[in-house]
């Protein structure tokens, strides 16, 4: 009995040491696609990843129209990492006492991939565009990656 309140305690105070070392604040060694963003707040967080975007996040995005091959320009086509909601994800506010106490004895290496946003309507116009420009119709396929998920930038 002694043993379990013993184990008790010690759990509790990990939990509470866990939780005073992270707060809010995003876990040591944490990057998005490269950025070091470990250590910081959320706000520090998004202007980092802002400044220092990589260049993969703004690169044209090779499609194919046909038999032909095209490059899109992320931006022009609604497509951006929404550095807020990336910051969110990475600062991980679980207080799951599991969570909590294994990112103390974790080495910190954490990879986030970005969070993804696009506006539908520059989104369709891009794709009107491409079609116009090659003389093809406009019909639904599937996404970059091949799949039916989200868009995502290649590294």
């Amino acid at each position: 009995m002694i043993a379990t309140g013993v184990v008790a305690v010690a759990a509790g105070g990990l939990y509470v040491a866990g939780l005073l070392a992270t707060g809010d604040d995003i876990s040591a060694g944490t990057r998005v696609d490269g950025v070091e963003i470990g250590g910081m707040s959320r706000g520090e967080a998004e202007a980092k990843l802002t400044a220092e975007a990589p260049a993969s996040w703004k690169a044209p995005i090779a499609v194919k129209v046909g038999d032909r091959s095209a490059a899109v320009d992320p931006a022009a086509a609604g497509l951006t990492v929404d550095v807020a909601k990336t910051a969110d994800l990475a600062a991980d506010p679980s207080r799951n006492p599991v969570t909590v106490i294994g990112r103390l004895f974790s080495s910190g290496e954490r990879e986030i991939r970005p969070v993804l946003a696009h506006d539908e309507a520059k989104t369709r116009a891009a794709v009107a565009e491409l079609a116009k420009k090659n003389d093809r119709p406009v019909r639904e396929g599937p996404s970059p990656s091949g799949t039916a998920g989200p868009w995502r930038p290649s590294r």
